[in-house]
């Protein structure tokens, strides 16, 4: 599930209008981190608090249980 998630962050930056270095600033991360998730892969140092913020920038509920 979070695979999927990830591969979608791409998609959601550009149908915002956000290029690679909005995005990552936004986020409080590198672009070359920002370039992993968006790959689809969870880089070591990755804190839980930036998919949380990456849930909240688009405007996405969270699923419920």
């Amino acid at each position: 599930m979070i695979d999927i998630f990830l591969h979608n962050v791409a998609w959601l930056r550009k149908y915002h209008g956000l290029t690679k270095k909005e995005m990552a600033k936004k986020l409080d991360i590198s672009v070359w981190m920002l370039n992993k998730i968006e790959r689809g892969e969870l880089p070591s140092g990755l804190k839980i608090d930036v998919l949380y913020q990456i849930r909240k920038v688009f405007g996405i509920p969270m699923a419920d249980s």
